[in-house]
């Protein structure tokens, strides 16, 4: 056992060497593509001229060299898996005789419902038997901003993944995936200084310092404050409950309009007179799962914010929808089109009248050369966006799936690759949807 971990320990050593000299290459062909890119712009256009057949050479060959990368990444992470399996063997049998340890679980029940754990697919057998439409609404949370918001329908997700993955990876071609896709929504954002400021928060920090200053006395100071802290919270209250009414609205106007359901309902029923009085209540409004990442920003070393939890988010949701905590493992480093790993987007920047690339820490870039979004123009995207819609994809992806484990690119064991779709579902969702056997 310890010449094979020797043995995979020189292979990630030489795949590692390896995949960094190609990143080298491609960051010199991509060098090079921004200053041709940047001629041809500068000059009329002509698709004949050679500067735009240089362009599309030179685009060629930094796909194929991506292609090539993805492959040894690929092939890096699952011998690193490797490694790590046989090292923790190895630890274990030298360390087994040696002592014994004891683990203590806390007896505490979690408050917060971690999706993994709800029960919501009779619920969603339910809404889809009767046609109702069902939304998952990802939210990533953050300490500059604190919930962003996307809107997610799962008609076409999971049977994109079943495609791109049997595709094969043998197959070298750098056209895009011939898949129908659109553009992520216009995320929705709650920020902490949006709070403040309908609070009067910062108005009312002002007038204390200013109390404090005139030397009023202590018992006025208590009365002023008393009266503005109720203020706050009443106000805190009213804020929380519009901006997430918003929210919900944005989710529901994400899936078709309500009036099809109402025009469904009376064609099914056209001697009845009252007809829409009939109606059920709900009918034309989507079912809305809530998916917010399991991240707090407790500790955090981010300075200089006002800083907001997700608490009083989650309790107003909970209230019209179901909430459940995903894990947010991989979900900001995962394209949501070809479920391939992101990097971070490169442009020019003039540092100290120097012209340098830089990396944009909020924003990212899918590199696959054949990811379908190249079709409509949206490789590059907001990363707390994309993050949000990774997370809706994870948490949907964990209800619907028989074992209750998300998509394969949002797990941690990298040697896991199908993915189980529940049962009971196979007999209300159509072939078309999604395949009737595993992923």
């Amino acid at each position: 056992m310890e010449a094979l971990a020797e043995t995979q320990v020189s292979q990630v050593k030489h795949l590692t060497s390896t995949l960094r000299s190609l990143h080298k290459e491609i960051s010199q062909l991509e060098l090079n593509r921004m200053d041709i890119g940047w001629k041809v712009r500068k000059s009329p256009w002509d698709p004949g001229s050679d500067g735009y057949r240089e362009l599309k050479e030179i685009r060629q060959d930094i796909a194929v060299k991506w292609l090539e990368a993805i492959k040894l990444e690929k092939t890096l992470a699952r011998a690193r898996s490797s490694l790590y399996s046989l090292n923790k063997a190895l630890r274990t049998k030298l360390t087994a005789s040696a002592m014994t340890t004891t683990y203590t679980t806390s007896e505490n029940k979690i408050k917060e419902d971690n999706i993994e754990f709800m029960d919501l697919l009779p619920a969603i057998i339910r809404h889809y038997s009767s046609g109702r439409k069902i939304v998952f609404a990802g939210t990533d949370p953050g300490t500059v901003v604190t919930s962003t918001m996307i809107p997610r329908t799962l008609d076409e997700i999971i049977n994109r993944f079943q495609a791109i993955s049997t595709e094969g990876v043998s197959n070298t071609e750098a056209t895009p995936y011939s898949f129908s896709v659109e553009r992520l929504p216009k995320p929705n954002k709650i920020t902490a200084n949006l709070i403040n400021n309908v609070t009067f928060l910062k108005s009312h920090q002002k007038k204390h310092q200013q109390r404090q200053k005139s030397n009023v006395d202590g018992v006025t100071q208590q009365k002023k404050l008393a009266k503005e802290s109720r203020e706050r919270e009443i106000r805190t209250k009213r804020a929380y409950d519009k901006l997430t009414a918003q929210e919900r609205r944005r989710i529901r106007a994400h899936a078709p309009p309500y009036q099809q359901a109402l025009k469904t309902f009376e064609s099914e029923h056209p001697d009845t007179a009252a007809a829409t009085s009939q109606l059920p209540s709900g009918k034309q409004t989507p079912a809305v799962i809530h998916c917010i990442g399991h991240w707090q920003g407790i500790n955090s070393t981010i300075k200089g914010h006002c800083r907001r939890g997700m608490k009083k988010i989650r309790e107003q949701h909970r209230v019209y929808g179901h909430v459940g905590i995903t894990n947010e493992y991989n979900t900001s480093k995962t394209c949501p089109f070809c479920f391939s790993r992101v990097v971070l987007h490169r442009t020019r920047r003039t540092i100290d009248g120097r012209k340098q690339v830089v990396r944009l820490n909020g924003t990212i870039e899918c590199v696959h050369p054949r990811c379908p979004a190249r079709r409509i123009n949206h490789t590059t995207r907001g990363r707390d966006a994309s993050a949000a819609a990774n997370i809706a994809l994870s948490g949907a992806s964990v209800v619907l799936a028989a074992d209750c484990q998300p998509l394969p690119p949002f797990r941690r064991d990298a040697n896991h690759t199908r993915y189980n779709l529940a049962n009971e579902l196979l007999s209300v969702v159509t072939p078309e949807l999604v395949p009737r056997d595993s992923i």
